[in-house]
């Protein structure tokens, strides 16, 4: 297991948690691996016991060629042997390094030693997980509480999108630790019993997960891994955010019960108290929100964790708005397993108000977005109709305005009967006429009269577009000789 309380023995002023853990219980009885003052591999100076648990024990250590702090998780002699317990172990750490994400603590390295003993080596990581975090303040701030669910979702965003389901989210599974410059940074922990079949062992051909087994926190677990663990999806990791955020809200469980029978019977049957029902100044919109994660209807909850960060968004500090954005586009967008995300819109207009006691029961069918694949669809069929109708636009002017203005034009431009390109291209010097006067006298010519050019707006027509008037005879008589019309 991953995440536990700093041990009892650690000095006051050094209350740390390491990245991979045991439970909050100690066994101070129980044998060590190693010693502390012992050199592990050859590199890891143990320094002391973090934590102890039913699975192992957590101990500091510190490489002494790098300098560098880290925790190693031993798997405890019990379950030395066991096959399914390494197995877990593994899978664990298979799953922590595959998820690149700066909320998920880095797994340096594992494997075995001794007589089949498994150790895992994790970042060393300095704080304490939520649990402890709420019993030191009671209840969270609504801003405090948001971000660290926001940060948590970030890593089960990436968890999803690899195709992880954790099914094991609790508060003491979520580490709170500090980053360089102060701002606090949540780590998940613990993907013991994650399920993938990526993280199944090479070698291994049986599953860890059998139908009829329960696996997980009971306080925690949605009803469909109460029926069935096998069968839990990522909307069973929504359910177990919506439980985390009710109780840093509230500092109660939304289901209660004195045994886990009692328990399970209340998650599957009973309608939890509305948080406001215990923290009256909680906004009505931000209950919606917890209350839709605890729908026992998973196909009425959230159906992504990146549609619930959206929803979530209005009541986060300013130091959240990266992760939102980053949900809402990025992992949102590019999820390796596209089942999990594809179809799901932000839907922060969307969330449900709390049914007002006596009123009719409707029919809720607002959570269902529209998809991308229709608002694509109809955006196409709407520019191919835009276009269509341009086309014909521009053919209607081409094939019948356009001709008929420049034909109007055309005919506006010349003078009637007249050819307009013969008489241009007639010459315009009339032939002399050689009169018989005396040889002195220098020959008289008689100018013809000749009509003005004609405009040259005609002459860009084409002669093919429209015929040509024959040309008229010109109306001025035959010339005749100078001297005979003397006399």
């Amino acid at each position: 297991m991953i995440g536990a309380s700093v041990d009892d023995s650690a000095p006051a002023d050094d209350k740390t948690t390491p990245a991979a853990g045991a439970t909050r219980h100690t066994a101070p009885d129980a044998p060590l691996p190693v010693q502390p003052g012992e050199l592990f591999l050859g590199k890891y100076r143990i320094e002391r016991v973090l934590g102890r648990g039913g699975m192992g024990v957590v101990m500091a250590a510190r490489h002494e060629r790098l300098d560098e702090r880290v925790a190693i998780k031993f798997l405890g002699a019990a379950s030395v042997g066991q096959k399914e317990a390494l197995a877990r172990f593994e899978r664990e750490a298979r799953a922590a390094a595959k998820i690149k994400n700066e909320h998920v603590a880095q797994v340096i390295d594992v494997g075995v030693f001794g007589e089949g003993a498994a150790y895992m080596i994790v970042e060393y990581l300095a704080g304490h997980d939520l649990s402890a975090e709420l019993e030191d303040r009671s209840v969270l701030p609504v801003p405090d509480a948001v971000d660290y669910l926001l940060q948590a979702i970030d890593a089960i965003a990436d968890a999803h999108a690899l195709g992880i389901v954790h099914r094991d989210l609790k508060p003491s599974n979520l580490f709170l630790t500090r980053r360089s410059n102060g701002t606090p940074l949540i780590k998940v922990l613990d993907f013991g019993i994650a399920k993938s079949e990526a993280l199944s062992s090479p070698d291994s051909s049986d599953s860890l997960t059998s139908t009829n087994s329960i696996m997980g926190s009971p306080r925690y677990m949605s009803p469909e891994q109460i029926r069935s663990t096998k069968t839990a999806d990522h909307r069973s990791d929504v359910w177990s955010l919506g439980v985390i955020l009710y109780e840093l809200l509230t500092s109660k469980a939304p289901f209660s019960g004195d045994t886990s029978t009692e328990l399970f019977a209340a998650v599957l049957m009973d309608t939890p108290q509305p948080p406001r029902s215990h923290r009256s100044d909680l906004p009505e919109r931000l209950e919606a929100v917890i209350l839709r994660c605890l729908t026992r209807d998973r196909e009425r909850r959230y159906q992504s964790v990146a549609q619930l960060a959206s929803d979530l968004a209005p009541f986060a500090p300013p130091r959240s708005r990266a992760i939102v954005d980053r949900l809402t586009s990025d992992v949102y967008g590019t999820a390796t397993d596209k089942t999990l995300l594809a179809g799901h819109s932000p839907s922060v207009d969307r969330v449900p108000t709390t049914p007002t006691p006596g009123a009719p029961a409707q029919t809720d069918t607002s959570w269902t977005p529209l998809e991308p694949a229709k608002r694509r669809s109809t955006f196409t069929l709407g520019a191919l109709g835009l276009l269509l109708l341009l086309g014909a636009g521009v053919a209607t002017w081409q094939l019948w305005l356009q001709p008929r203005l420049e034909a109007e034009a055309r005919l506006k431009a010349e003078p009637p009967g007249v050819d307009v390109d013969a008489a241009a291209a007639a010459p315009t010097v009339p032939e002399p006429v050689i009169s018989a006067t005396p040889a002195f006298a220098a020959p008289t010519v008689a100018p013809v009269p000749s009509e003005p050019p004609a405009a040259s707006a005609s002459a860009n027509v084409p002669a093919a577009k429209k015929p040509r008037a024959p040309l008229r005879p010109s109306p001025s008589k035959p010339r005749g000789n100078v001297l005979e019309a003397r006399e």
